[in-house]
């Protein structure tokens, strides 16, 4: 899928690359070391493991809440957007701080 870039036209703070993969080509893992706020619950240390696509391992601070939220619907283990921030006024991990969570 084509890779495209946000840069200040549509989505602030911007600075990134991001692409949708096709569905079924994601193999491998990844892991984060920023804080992410869902719905009221702060996640931390995330590690998801894919193949074909799909997370089928999955594990977090609340590895439960974060396996909960992977089961919402038949599209929650597939990425939509994978993306890298590239903006260099972004130094720190914003995590939603202004939203707290709420709305998302």
């Amino acid at each position: 899928m084509p890779v495209r870039k946000d840069a200040g036209l549509q989505n602030l703070p911007d600075g990134e690359v991001y692409c949708v993969p096709i569905k079924h080509s994601v193999n491998g893992w990844i892991t984060f070391n920023t804080p992410v706020n869902f719905r009221g619950t702060t996640f931390e240390h995330i590690a998801f493991v894919f193949e074909d696509g799909r997370i089928t391992e999955a594990s977090a601070n609340d590895t439960a809440k974060l396996l909960a939220i992977l089961e919402i619907d038949e599209g929650s283990r597939f990425i939509g957007e994978f993306g890298i921030g590239l903006n260099p006024y972004i130094i720190e991990p914003m995590n939603d701080k202004s939203l707290n969570g709420i709305g998302h």
